[in-house]
């Protein structure tokens, strides 16, 4: 009768001891969750400002010296 007893208050300190591990880890992450910093919105470009940012880069090109370029570059073909 004694070694049931024994038994079964091992089993409830057993369980006691997960349930309270339980209740502690759910308060921390609990916790954890309302402490974190709020994540940032990433917000894609809109496309009118993507297009006026394509135009001024195409606009900065200069395409009146892509001639002088290839020569350079067939001069060196030339040369092998």
């Amino acid at each position: 009768m004694e070694n049931t007893q024994n038994n079964r208050d091992s089993k409830e300190s057993v369980l006691t001891t997960i349930v309270a591990g339980i209740i502690v880890l759910g308060a921390l992450i609990l916790w954890m969750r309302q402490t974190q910093a709020p994540q940032q919105v990433l917000t894609s470009p809109t496309p009118d400002s993507e297009a006026a940012s394509i135009s001024q880069e195409i606009e900065t090109l200069n395409v009146n010296n892509l001639n002088a370029e290839l020569e350079a570059i067939d001069k060196e073909l030339e040369g092998l």
